[in-house]
């Protein structure tokens, strides 16, 4: 069965509960979204992310589970800092990235 193509328009997306609550707190800080294989992914500015992942907690996704980075060498911006969070009452799943410059990769 082939995959169907991820959703990356704002407008179609801003329904869902984790970009809505994004959206309503600070839609300045979201710098883009994705739906993709069931899960969501919203690009924060990095200058929010701590409240941003603040708002997420106080809409339900209580559970801190990873936090990774990526290298995209050699392009800029070269790192992507990857927050994963999770509502276990929803089962849900909403994963936040920051994008960094390699020569100021500061969260």
């Amino acid at each position: 069965m082939p995959l169907e193509p991820a959703i990356t328009d704002l407008e179609q997306l801003k329904d869902h509960p984790a970009l809505a609550r994004l959206l309503a707190w600070n839609p300045s800080a979201v710098q883009g979204a994705k739906w993709d294989r069931d899960e969501m992914t919203v690009w924060i500015e990095r200058a929010f992310i701590r409240e941003a992942a603040s708002a997420l907690k106080d809409g339900g996704f209580e559970f801190f589970s990873d936090l990774t980075c990526v290298d995209w060498h050699p392009n800029e911006p070269r790192f992507e800092v990857v927050y994963h969070l999770l509502s276990i009452s929803r089962r849900e799943r909403v994963r936040l990235k920051v994008r960094l410059a390699g020569d100021y990769a500061r969260v």
